[in-house]
């Protein structure tokens, strides 16, 4: 379990790295890239509950297909 968290920690602090480093190249300055990163982070909860509701109405579309062709349930 201990490696486990470890490796996900590691992979948080990589990832995170190499997006501020993205984002300096692109501003030009650690100010530039820490705004951008703030506004991303800012951005994320509302975009990832949007995709989250459009995967539940597509999921819910299937069902109700399915429910419509008289398949049976399995």
């Amino acid at each position: 379990m201990g490696r486990t968290l470890t490796a996900i920690l590691a992979f948080i602090c990589v990832v995170f790295v190499i997006t501020l480093g993205w984002y300096y190249l692109q501003e030009g300055s650690f100010e530039g890239a820490g705004a951008r990163m703030d506004a991303t982070l800012e951005d994320l909860p509302e975009e990832t509950s949007e995709f989250a509701n459009e995967v539940s109405d597509a999921a819910d579309e299937i069902s109700d297909e399915l429910d419509q062709d008289g398949s049976p349930n399995r």
